[in-house]
């Protein structure tokens, strides 16, 4: 009797474990990134919700200044450790040197864009705004500036159609002000994926690095500092 009611005590929590195993692999990951831009004034907001809301991360850049030393930037981040800001001046020499390390890293791990690729498939995007004012007090080179604006958020939107899954139609939109000199962008981006699936790119992702020509000495060389 004592050997079943052990056995019983076992199988039960076998079976919890399954069951928030369950849970937690189709627990989804929520990104909503939101932008707007009023002439020369930025404010970036990024939200990443996980495990159904008890894993929250915002991440916010209300500040991106243009200065002659080259440009400012402001970030603030909550999450469950507190409250940070950070600011940082980012001149032409920092700009192109995080290029150039970005680039090594991108050539050096195998298959990255294969893996990329297999991302974004299993992103569902369910909400994307894109609406764009946008005038130079000059009735044809804004109307120019209209058509061209117009191109390029619908190629995004036929790229993004081939690459994502979207469960929602896009609201993209631009107005053209042919009477004031303005630019103004409002972005609105929401989309999700199971987490299991991140975990499971994660560590492809992971094996990649690992496998790199440069090695994880070469992978350390190249991102110090950034």
């Amino acid at each position: 009797m004592a050997a079943f009611s052990h056995g019983w005590i076992w199988w039960a929590a076998a079976g919890l474990f399954f069951l928030l195993g369950l849970l937690v692999w189709f627990s989804p990951i929520v990104l909503t990134t939101q932008m707007k831009k009023i002439n020369l004034d930025d404010d970036l907001e990024v939200h990443i919700k996980a495990l159904y809301g008890l894993v929250r991360l915002k991440w916010r850049m209300p500040v991106l200044e243009w200065t002659n030393h080259g440009i400012k930037v402001r970030t603030e981040k909550d999450n469950m450790q507190g409250h940070d800001e950070q600011e940082e001046q980012m001149d032409a020499a920092r700009v192109i040197s995080l290029t150039n390390r970005l680039k090594m890293v991108i050539v050096q791990v195998e298959d990255a864009a294969k893996l990329v690729t297999k991302v974004l498939r299993k992103v569902k995007v369910e909400e994307w705004r894109w609406v764009t004012e946008v005038g130079t007090d000059d009735a044809m080179w804004t109307a120019m500036c209209t058509g061209m604006l117009w191109s390029v958020k619908t190629t995004a939107v036929g790229v993004a159609s081939q690459l994502m899954q979207l469960v929602a139609s896009p609201v993209i939109d631009v107005r053209p002000a042919y009477n004031r000199t303005c630019l103004a962008s409002e972005w609105k981006f929401a989309a999700r994926m199971r987490l299991g699936e991140a975990g499971i790119i994660g560590l492809r992702v992971l094996n990649a690095i690992r496998k790199m020509k440069a090695g994880t000495a070469g992978l350390q060389r190249i991102l110090p500092k950034t």
